[in-house]
């Protein structure tokens, strides 16, 4: 906050609102034994101090020695701040697919070309305006080919600019669209509007957008990989 004079600050009913927030999640930290987690300084912290308490250690700092010993703050950075690291499953298989497409638009930058395919200009359908349109049309460009006897529902949930929930039925070589939710959908894609039109023009990687959270999945992770071969450009 600014300070404009004592006890004075800009929008001081803002700041004084946000100050009783702070102090109120703080008691209820404290009631709680909340522990939040560490953070970039507190390892830097670790390291800092526990070099420097190493290197002091027959002198200046023989009882911080000790105490971190006795601790076992050494063995490990989790041993210090007495948190742990939450392990997280995942399919090797995407990671794997990922990192290979990754390196091909990498490589594909540096020979100066796009790894992203565009729409060529003149095409056979008008580029959607909004992403209501993107995802009625998408069954125009379906591959049923490439689907062979997959049977899958896909949700989409739309927020931003656009707020609404619908989704696609693959079955028996078709797709379908349909307003509202599916029962039991094999994939939901929880997306704003505008980034979901971007990764359709070409204009933003699918896999780097998924990777910087820019939107969120639930279910196959496996159906994502594929919609590219699923739906044409």
């Amino acid at each position: 906050a600014i300070a404009t004079g004592p006890g004075e600050f800009l929008g001081k009913e803002a700041v004084e609102g946000r100050a009783a927030d702070l102090a109120k999640d703080l008691a209820r930290a404290i009631k709680e034994k909340r522990r939040y987690p560490a953070t970039d300084r507190d390892l830097r912290f670790y390291q800092f101090m526990g070099a420097l308490v190493k290197s002091e250690k027959d002198t200046l700092m023989k009882h911080d020695f000790k105490h971190w010993q006795e601790h076992g703050f050494y063995d490990s950075f989790e041993k210090y701040i007495q948190q742990s690291t939450t392990e997280v499953s995942f399919d090797q298989g995407v990671r794997d697919a990922w990192i290979k497409e990754m390196i091909q638009e990498q490589k594909a930058k540096k020979s100066g070309k796009s790894a992203i395919p565009k729409k060529e200009p003149g095409a056979a359908r008008p580029l959607p305006k909004t992403c209501r349109e993107l995802i009625q049309s998408m069954p125009q460009g379906f591959q049923p080919e490439a689907a062979g006897d997959l049977t899958a529902k896909l949700q989409f949930e739309v927020q931003g600019e656009e707020n609404f929930v619908s989704h696609l039925k693959i079955a028996g070589g078709a797709c379908t669209y349909q307003e509202g939710p599916a029962d039991k959908p094999n994939l939901i894609i929880k997306t704003p509007a505008d980034v979901w039109l971007k990764i359709s023009r070409g204009e933003l990687s699918g896999q780097k957008a998924f990777m910087e959270g820019q939107y969120k999945v639930e279910g196959d992770m496996t159906l994502l990989m594929k919609l590219n071969r699923l739906f044409s450009a």
